[in-house]
């Protein structure tokens, strides 16, 4: 097998790498290979969102999914929706290279490729069960039929975190009396889900091994969204176990399936982190946080100081993603280094470049530069530091912080290498300097600008909010001026 792909849905570079000796497989690739944090969707994004950009190398922009559904119908994508955008296997297939897809996100129904697809969608909520595209099992497509007697078993759908009538309190006497949330948010929450990913990639394991040694194929892909559903409710819990656990799981599933396929590179990411919601604001006291936080109606703050909110399916939600996602990359041809400035649309192109194919011209993305002794086929997208052309950009805040959060965010992912400056009151400024894609705060005194501060900046940007959609968006201002 020339490639095994790992996809494990929010996984949190914070606590993979911050605990690298804990995840003895996955230090091993790291320490042979190339790794780090890299530069994902989030902030209005989904993971439908950064899947599909990862499977195409577009922008959500570019393929049309935001916040995980289609922004003119609200209706959620399927694998059909993207076939024209040329996915990887697609593109794999055309060099005559055979891919076999396990449950990738968006997949359903699953296509006739060479190779197979094997699909089954997540979905979490309560009505989970009565989604048509819904299935923890593998399903496969009409031609591929005759694969399912390789597949031993079955698994069922995973368990819900308990909401607050299962403790016998209503959501309205939890947000009336906060320490009613603290007799319920012990650290172990959610720790029965923990067995259920134990199970999940047991089943998993098992099948992809007896599948690829039935019915071999050139790459591998593999995804849960397991660990992703239980950081969610898990974060509160600052000693971490619970998601060390989680982790410690993917990693001998990992080390067993290498030990058993042998492959020739690896590669293991998420699509996004998850992160507590408390850590989203440092160092400020609980008024800021409740004045800069957008769901403080639905939310209980406990004494350990993590944040707890409503979720749709009523349990107590404590993390949401977070900005940057995981990446490893270890193999043949594959050079030791620190990954810096990745972003998500550079999987697509690197995972062509590593199978000398040409990458199509709409895509944004770059090929990471990790080869060791590889004549690049794709040189113009070879990222090395000569491409990176840094930009001085200056924010204005003008919005509430989640919103303008939102604001950053977007000036970021449209400038690639750019240096964001913030401008905004004083009891702001740490919760924008924790933002990863923040450089600078620079204070505004008395809600006054003198814009001789921003001769220096390349250029200056405003937020607005559209009242007719209700979108926030941003404006560049002309920066003519030269003092």
């Amino acid at each position: 097998m020339k490639l095994l792909i790992v996809g494990v849905d929010g996984m949190p570079p914070e606590i993979l790498f911050g605990n690298l000796s804990e995840f003895p497989n996955m230090k091993k690739l790291c320490m042979s290979g190339a790794y780090g944090d890299y530069d994902a969707y989030t902030y209005g994004y989904g993971s439908r969102d950064n899947w599909l950009s990862l499977y195409t190398g577009l922008t959500p922009q570019q393929h049309g999914v935001i916040g995980n559904t289609y922004s003119d119908t609200k209706r959620k994508p399927r694998r059909e929706d993207y076939e024209d955008k040329s996915p990887f296997w697609d593109k794999l297939n055309e060099k005559d290279i055979s891919v076999g897809m396990w449950n990738g996100l968006v997949t359903t129904p699953s296509k006739n490729i060479k190779g197979y697809m094997i699909s089954g969608e997540p979905n979490f909520e309560i009505d989970g069960a009565e989604d048509p595209l819904a299935d923890v099992n593998p399903v496969f497509c009409e031609e591929d039929k005759d694969l399912k007697k390789y597949i031993i078993g079955e698994i069922d759908r995973p368990p819900m975190p308990k909401s607050p009538e299962e403790f016998g309190y209503t959501w309205e006497e939890i947000l009336e009396d906060y320490s009613l949330a603290d007799k319920i948010l012990k650290d172990d929450y959610f720790i029965e889900c923990v067995d259920y990913l134990e199970g999940e990639l047991e089943f998993y394991k098992n099948n992809i091994i007896n599948m690829q040694k039935n019915n071999p194929v050139d790459i591998l892909f593999f995804y849960t969204a397991i660990v992703d559903f239980i950081a969610h409710f898990q974060m509160h819990d600052q000693t971490d176990e619970v998601m060390k656990k989680s982790l410690k799981l993917i990693d001998q599933f990992i080390g067993e399936v290498l030990d058993e396929l042998a492959p020739e590179k690896i590669i293991v990411m998420s699509d996004h982190g998850l992160k507590s919601l408390a850590s989203f604001f440092p160092n400020t006291s609980i008024e800021i946080q409740k004045e800069a936080f957008g769901w403080k109606d639905k939310s209980v703050w406990l004494k350990n100081g993590q944040i707890a909110t409503r979720a749709r399916n009523q349990a107590f939600l404590t993390g949401i993603h977070s900005l940057k996602g995981s990446f490893i990359i270890a193999g043949e041809g594959i050079k030791k280094d620190k990954i810096g400035e990745m972003r998500t649309v550079d999987f697509y192109p690197t995972l062509l470049e590593i199978f000398d194919i040409e990458i199509p011209k709409d895509r944004q993305g770059f090929v990471l530069d990790i080869f060791s002794n590889k004549e690049i086929i794709n040189k113009d997208k070879l990222l090395t530091k000569d491409k990176i052309k840094r930009e001085n950009i200056a924010i204005i805040q003008n919005i509430e912080v989640p919103e303008f959060n939102r604001v950053i965010n977007e000036v970021f992912l449209d400038n690639r290498f750019a240096n964001i400056t913030v401008f905004s009151e004083e009891k702001y400024k740490n919760i924008f300097l924790d933002n990863p894609r923040v450089e600078e705060v620079k204070l505004m005194k008395d809600f006054k600008l003198n814009f001789k501060e921003f001769q220096d900046y390349d250029k200056l940007f405003i937020a607005y909010r559209n009242k007719t959609t209700g979108e926030f968006k941003y404006l560049e201002l002309k920066n003519d001026l030269k003092y």
